[in-house]
């Protein structure tokens, strides 16, 4: 404890203007400049699509899933943002991340705290001293205090510590952004997976109850002696095994849907989706961006390069551990033996001290610290790199998927018809008796298949439209919700 009996009136020097200007103009020229990572990004996307989009969607537009026009799709993607586990997880990665940037910056002001005492002694000087009252009296003290510490940050240290802790914070922020933009992908491809199934149980059902009728037909004919008991039979096991192939198609449409519910943040039993059609859909104008354009839009991208800023600032940090560090401590207030002198002029005191502490020895330890996070940067910008090329590859793979879906979607459209209209002549023949039942058979499942074939088609196209919004970082948070 300390105290200043009756006596002169001290006062409290100011904090040196030399001090206080290091103390605010930190230094930290021991932190290496950032420069991003040299890319080779080419000129263009080499399966673009062409023609050239409209202007206005020359870029992903916020909330690019309106533009398949489904209502009931839109509502899902809301909840799925809302009430996703794992999009909730990241919200509390955040939070994380953001208290330890205060954490850091912390040290970058003055810590200021206060202090009161007051202690007494009972003979005076306690009953272990050498020395004590001859009378026995106590003796009591009081005080109360105002004091003040700092870090003067010379080397940059606690700068550096905070700039890897906002980095780390931007980090989070993009781990977020990605798993949105993941889950919105997710939700709308396992949407589309759904209206395909519905689409599939409609064509088989549609085939069974046109097998159906020609097995009428078949059962009519042979009734009249017209025809084979052979064809019967033969009729009666295609449409056995048509109506064998819904119920594996009506389970793919209850795991889709199941699916939906778990990506929705809900439990699948009560979940509910209306049974629709991809032909119900809008086949959305498609964007493209240049190549460029992807590191300031993929947060995957934005994340490594995120962390590779992080590492940076931990080179600065583990550089200025190798320096002294200097520290203020400034304390004002007032003591005294009796309470009611505690704020005469005379019980006023200060203590201020200065320090300096420098490590000569540590084994190497804080060199291998910088050689640590020289080796974790150089990890982080090869692992940037190797994000942008995969980010590449994704437009290049969706764009490519467009095209081909596209032209495969123009083939079974044209097939489908043919098969529609064989059908109908094979049938008109079989019925005027110049055509064999087999004929018709043939005829049916060729529909079947292509009819199949073009519902699948579909759905490539517009899960590879899916997959380019995704692979272009189409936005996400804050779209939910809009028209």
């Amino acid at each position: 404890m300390t105290m200043r009996r009756r006596g002169a009136r001290t006062r409290l020097p100011a904090w040196p203007a030399a001090a206080l200007a290091l103390c605010t103009q930190a230094c930290t020229f021991l932190q290496p400049d950032y420069v991003r990572p040299e890319t080779a990004l080419p000129e263009k996307f080499e399966h673009a699509v062409e023609p050239a989009v409209p202007q206005n969607l020359a870029e992903p537009p916020s909330g690019w899933w309106h533009l398949l026009g489904s209502a009931e799709l839109d509502g899902l993607i809301v909840r799925a943002l809302e009430n996703n586990h794992d999009i909730r997880a990241a919200v509390h990665r955040i939070a994380q991340a953001k208290a330890q940037a205060g954490i850091a910056a912390g040290p970058l002001l003055p810590k200021l705290g206060i202090g009161a005492s007051a202690q007494g002694d009972s003979p005076t000087g306690g009953i272990t001293a050498k020395t004590r009252s001859p009378d026995g009296k106590s003796e009591r003290s009081y005080q109360a205090t105002l004091s003040a510490s700092y870090e003067i940050d010379l080397w940059g240290l606690n700068r550096s510590n905070e700039d890897a802790a906002i980095a780390t914070l931007q980090a989070s922020s993009y781990d977020r952004e990605a798993l949105a933009l993941t889950l919105v992908a997710e939700v709308a491809s396992t949407y589309l997976q759904y209206l395909l199934a519905c689409d599939r149980v409609a064509v088989a059902e549609k085939n069974v109850a046109s097998m159906q009728q020609v097995l009428d037909v078949v059962q009519k004919r042979h009734r009249v002696g017209e025809g084979a008991r052979l064809e019967v039979m033969q009729q009666k096991t295609a449409l056995a095994q048509a109506r064998a192939s819904v119920p594996a198609l009506e389970l793919v449409r209850e795991q889709s849907r199941d699916l939906l519910a778990t990506l929705v943040g809900e439990i699948p039993e009560g979940f509910t989706v209306k049974t629709g059609s991809l032909s119900a859909l809008t086949l959305p104008s498609l964007p493209t961006a240049l190549p460029s354009s992807l590191l300031e839009r993929r947060p995957d991208i934005r994340r490594a390069e995120a962390s590779l800023v992080a590492a940076n600032a931990q080179i600065g940090a583990a550089r200025a551990g190798l320096l002294p560090s200097f520290d203020l401590t400034a304390q004002r207030g007032v003591g005294s033996y009796y309470l009611n002198n505690l704020f005469n002029p005379a019980s006023y005191l200060y203590v201020l001290a200065g320090n300096m502490a420098a490590t000569l020895f540590d084994n190497g330890r804080n060199l291998s610290a910088i050689d640590f996070n020289q080796a974790l940067f150089a990890e982080r910008a090869e692992l940037y790199r190797q994000t942008v090329l995969d980010a590449l590859r994704d437009v290049e793979d969706s764009l490519a998927a467009i095209r081909s879906s596209e032209r495969t979607e123009s083939a079974q459209i044209e097939a489908f018809e043919n098969a529609s209209a064989a059908l109908q002549m094979s049938r008109e023949a079989f019925s005027m008796g110049t055509s064999d039942y087999l004929t018709v058979l043939d005829t049916e499942r060729t529909l079947y298949q292509s009819d199949d074939a073009k519902a699948q088609a579909r759905f490539d196209r517009l899960n590879a439209a899916v997959s380019l919004f995704r692979s272009l970082a189409g936005t996400t948070y804050g779209a939910a919700n809009e028209g």
